[in-house]
Order: C-alpha cells, then sequence, then structure tokens
C-alpha cells in the first residue's frame, strides 16, 4: 500500500491555525485523514500504517497531548511553542525524546528555537510556512486592488485609515465562530486569503495576516504590540513594520502608495519549499487560490450560522460584496436576528464602525 497523508485540522477562535494548514496542504498529494492538533497523541489506524504529517503552526492548548503519535511520520517545521505548553514539554522526557529524534526542529520563531536549543534539542529558525503560500496574478489582476484591508486594529487606526485612503476601506477579525465544522473552516480561511491576496494594502497587527501578505505580494504594514511579544522575534524584520505610535502619526505607512514589502522573506520561503518537498515528495506548486476563485456567500451563510439554546444566529447580508462585511463580523461573541428563508428579504443594516 502507498504512502498516505494527513492533515492538521483545529476547534479554535483564530483563523489562522487553519490558514498554516492550507500552507501545509501544497505539499501533500492527497489527503487521506485529518487530525486535531489537540490530540495528536490519540491517532490511530486499523493497520497502524504511517502518515506523513506536517507539524507546523502554534502548540497548544493541550500540551499533555504532546507527542504525537507514533502513527503520524512527522516533518516538525514552523513550530511555535506558547509558555504553558513550554513548561509541559520541558518537564515530559518522552516529550523531549521525541523532539531529539525527529530533530532538527524548524522553529517558526527565534524564541522557540532558544528554547529547544536550551533543552538539548537540535533546532533552526525556519520561519512560517505561511510564507509558501503562493500568488495567483491573473487573479489579482481581474479581482485585486479594490479595496485596504484593516486586520485587527483597533478603531482610531481604521478611522485613520479611512482618512488617508482613496478607496474604500474593510475591516476584518481573526476570530470566527468556533462552532463551524473544521472543515468548513479550512474553506473559510480560504477566503480570508483570498482577501488578503486582492487588497491594494493590509494593515494588521497578525502575524498570519502579514506573513501571507508577503506572499501573495500584496503590501503590508504589520503593527508592533505595546508588550514584547516573542511569537514576532525573528518574524518582524521581514515585513514593513512599526509602533502604533508611529503608524498613527499618519507619515510612517501611506496606504494609497504603499512601499514595496520587503524581500528578505525569499531565503525562508524557498527554504522551506524544498524540504517540505524532499519530505513528501510532492509540491502542487499551483497558486494558492484559482484563476476564478470567489467566496461562496450562501455557502458562508452556512458555515457561520450556529445554534445555540434552540436559537438560530446567523450573519447575513444582501449581495456578493457584503462578503467583506460578514467576515467582519466578531461572530464568537455577536448575537444575530435568526436566520431568514430569503437571505434578501433583509436590508443589510450592519454598523459603520466596522465598513463604510
Amino acid at each position: 500500500m502507498g504512502t498516505k497523508y494527513a492533515l492538521m485540522k483545529y476547534r479554535a477562535l483564530n483563523i489562522g491555525d487553519e490558514i498554516q494548514s492550507v500552507a501545509a496542504s501544497r505539499f501533500l498529494p492527497r489527503i487521506d485523514d485529518y487530525v486535531f492538533r489537540e490530540q495528536l497523541d490519540s491517532f490511530r489506524t486499523d493497520s497502524q500504517e504511517k502518515y506523513k504529517m506536517i507539524l507546523n503552526g502554534w502548540y497548544m492548548h493541550h500540551p499533555k497531548h504532546f507527542p504525537p503519535s507514533k502513527t503520524i511520520d512527522p516533518l516538525l517545521i514552523s513550530m511555535y511553542f506558547n509558555k504553558p505548553a513550554r513548561s509541559v514539554i520541558a518537564a515530559s522526557r518522552e516529550s523531549i525524546e521525541y523532539l531529539r529524534e525527529h530533530g532538527p526542529v524548524g522553529c517558526r520563531d527565534k524564541d522557540t528555537m532558544r528554547f529547544l536549543l536550551d533543552k538539548g534539542i537540535p533546532a533552526y529558525h525556519s520561519a512560517c510556512m505561511t510564507l509558501t503560500l503562493t500568488e495567483n496574478k491573473t487573479l489579482k489582476a481581474s479581482q485585486g486592488g479594490g479595496y485596504v484591508l484593516c486586520v485587527d486594529v483597533n478603531n482610531d487606526t481604521v478611522e485613520l485609515v479611512r482618512t488617508m485612503s482613496d478607496k474604500p476601506v474593510y475591516r476584518l477579525t481573526k476570530r470566527v465562530n468556533p462552532f463551524v465544522e473544521s472543515l468548513d473552516r479550512l474553506e473559510l480561511a480560504k477566503v480570508y486569503l483570498y482577501m488578503y491576496h486582492n487588497a491594494s494594502a493590509v494593515v494588521t497587527t497578525n502575524l498570519h495576516t502579514a506573513l501571507p501578505c508577503l506572499s501573495f505580494n500584496t503590501p503590508v504594514c504589520l503593527i508592533d504590540g505595546e508588550k514584547e511579544d516573542t511569537r514576532f522575534d525573528g518574524l518582524n524584520c521581514l515585513v514593513n513594520h512599526c509602533s502604533l505610535s508611529e503608524f498613527m502619526s499618519g507619515k510612517f505607512y501611506d496606504v494609497n502608495n504603499p512601499p514595496a514589502n520587503p524581500d528578505s522573506f525569499i531565503k525562508f520561503r524557498d527554504s522551506l519549499t524544498e524540504t517540505c518537498r524532499k519530505f513528501t515528495g510532492y509540491d502542487s506548486e499551483a497558486p494558492t487560490l484559482d484563476d476564478n476563485y470567489k467566496p461562496d456567500v450562501m455557502k458562508m451563510l452556512q458555515m457561520l450560522q450556529y445554534s445555540n439554546e434552540g436559537r438560530n444566529r446567523s450573519v447575513w447580508w444582501v449581495d456578493m460584496k457584503d462578503i467583506l462585511r460578514a467576515l467582519a463580523v466578531k461572530t464568537y461573541h455577536k448575537i444575530f436576528r435568526p436566520a431568514c428563508t430569503s437571505v434578501r428579504s433583509y436590508e443589510y443594516n450592519y454598523s459603520d464602525r466596522y465598513l463604510r
């Protein structure tokens, strides 16, 4: 029987997790199974056949489920361990031995690299798997450039961008309804990537927004957090970035004539591509989004709809362009009107503070 392949899936608030899996899927000739990140240790098959799996991204809410099952043949690359996970892993001989056995570990950030090296685990700075996402120039030529995108920035920043921009400014959040089915979330991640891909400029506080923009050749400005965040160590230097006060001065970044993105990420992209291709023996090399890709509005409505104590809640919109508005809603805590039988029967009445 031939080699089998698995892909990570999730159930969390942050759509950035799924964006990591979209990036990894480029190097899988097919997906034979999906494995929850928080249940990596329990993945089993009847035949105990091993599945090749790229283990990239953020680890993890429940580190007691690390290391992964022996059923998984792993490529440890672009990994980030949060502080709670580090304390659990550091106290686990099994986890340390696993990382040593399957190393060297490619680390998304330099702080994770230093943590592993301090534990005697071979490690290097690989940067993030999302750098291997690929631009579709045909799609960008036909659908791109019509708006500026603000992702998880505060109200004052959005208002400043709106005063500066000659184009419509849309607002988006990384947080999505955690009750959306895990495989639907992968499709939802592609919609987010579509938004990043086709923007004329992006302003964000998120790494998993800024780094895909580098891959897509979309001009992007990353606003650094006020507090030091070790996740950014070795990554924010790859992108145009500034403090919030610098951005609010209005002098650092012109969204109408944005500076070109730095090209220092390319060496990481090429190294990641070669390592993953060698591991799986496959690289689709196709653009992340097809030439004619457009979000399916009705499917989006179905994905974002959920039930809570018997009451249906959903986002709604008027026409295709309102997919932007739908995504801007913070679906994890907003209460929506009951879903209607005709999506177009409601007049769209969404707050100006999210979209103009």
